[in-house]
C-alpha cells in the first residue's frame, strides 16, 4: 500500500477497466492515499474518548457519533486532506495527459478558501507543550 506498482501496471489497470477518456480515470486510482489515512487516524486518536462515551450514554449510536460529533470536530483535518488532494491533482498533469482526451479546464477555485485550514490541520495531533 505504501508503494505504487508503477506507471505501466496502473495504465493497464485503468485501460482494462475501460476508464481511459473519462474523469473516473483521474479519481478512482487515487481515491485512497496512505498518507491521508495516517493523518486521519492520528487525528481520530487525539479526540477525547469522554465525548464519545457521553454520546453513548445519551443514547447515540456509532453512526450518530460519527455524523454528529466526530465529523464536525474533524473539519480541520478534512480540509487539510482536501487541500492536499486539490494540490496533487492540480500539479499532476502527467496522469491527465495519459488518461484523458481533450482539453481540461482548471477548477481550483476552492484553494484560496481552504488555505486557512492548512496550517491548522497540520498542527492537529502534534506534540504540544
Amino acid at each position: 500500500m505504501f508503494f505504487s506498482g508503477g506507471m505501466i501496471p496502473n495504465y493497464l489497470l485503468v485501460s482494462g477497466l475501460r476508464l481511459t477518456g473519462t474523469v473516473w480515470a483521474m479519481l478512482i486510482p487515487f481515491a485512497v492515499n496512505q498518507f491521508y489515512l495516517i493523518i486521519l487516524v492520528n487525528f481520530f486518536k487525539a479526540l477525547p474518548t469522554e465525548i464519545e462515551e457521553a454520546a453513548i450514554i445519551d443514547g447515540l449510536g456509532y453512526f450518530g457519533i460519527l455524523v454528529r460529533i466526530v465529523l464536525p470536530l474533524s473539519g480541520a483535518a478534512l480540509a487539510t486532506i482536501g487541500l492536499y488532494t486539490a494540490v496533487f491533482f492540480w500539479n499532476d498533469w502527467f496522469h491527465a495527459l495519459i488518461y484523458l482526451n481533450g482539453s481540461q479546464y482548471p477548477v481550483m477555485l476552492l484553494y484560496p478558501f481552504l488555505q486557512r485550514y492548512f496550517v491548522k490541520g497540520m498542527t492537529v495531533g502534534a506534540i504540544k507543550g
